[in-house]
Order: C-alpha cells, then sequence, then structure tokens
C-alpha cells in the first residue's frame, strides 16, 4: 500500500476548519509558525514594503526574508498566482 501525498491529503479536506485541524496534526506549532511567518513576509514584499520594515514586523532575519524574495521573483510564482486568488 502506498502512502498518501501531502498535496493529495491537503484537496481531501473540504472545509477551512478540515485544513486547519489536518494541519495541527501535521506540523510542529513551530511549523506551523515558520509557514505562517514565510507566508506573512511573501505578502509584505507582494506589497512592496522594504526588507527593514518586514524584519521590525516579522522578526524574520534578511536571510530568509531573501529567501522568501527568491521564490516571489522567480517566473511563474504560486506565490503571486495565490494573492492574485486571495485578492479577488
Amino acid at each position: 500500500m502506498h502512502s498518501p501525498s501531502l498535496i493529495n491529503a491537503i484537496l481531501s479536506c473540504t472545509t477551512q476548519e478540515e485544513l486547519e485541524e489536518f494541519l495541527i496534526d501535521l506540523l510542529t506549532p513551530a511549523e506551523r509558525e515558520e509557514f505562517t511567518q514565510r507566508l506573512d513576509i511573501a505578502h509584505r514584499l507582494y506589497t512592496k514594503q522594504s526588507y527593514k520594515n518586514i524584519e521590525q514586523y516579522t522578526n524574520a532575519s534578511s536571510t530568509t526574508i531573501a529567501r522568501v524574495a527568491k521564490f516571489l521573483h522567480r517566473p511563474k510564482s504560486w506565490y503571486i498566482t495565490i494573492f492574485s486568488k486571495l485578492s479577488s
């Protein structure tokens, strides 16, 4: 028997509540915080906030911010796709 993929497991959640509960089971509090922080950083970069401002509000290192920026600014960035969908 082969184990389910992470993507299929996430897609199988039918409500926001189900997904939240699944992520609570799957990830440690620190991992959830890290994902949340990266998404916040990406959104702040997307809205053209400065690295200094992002560091102040998120307590993230400039290295973490640069790492997120690298993925935000690559061709076909899914961060941009997701932020566009969320703002619609």
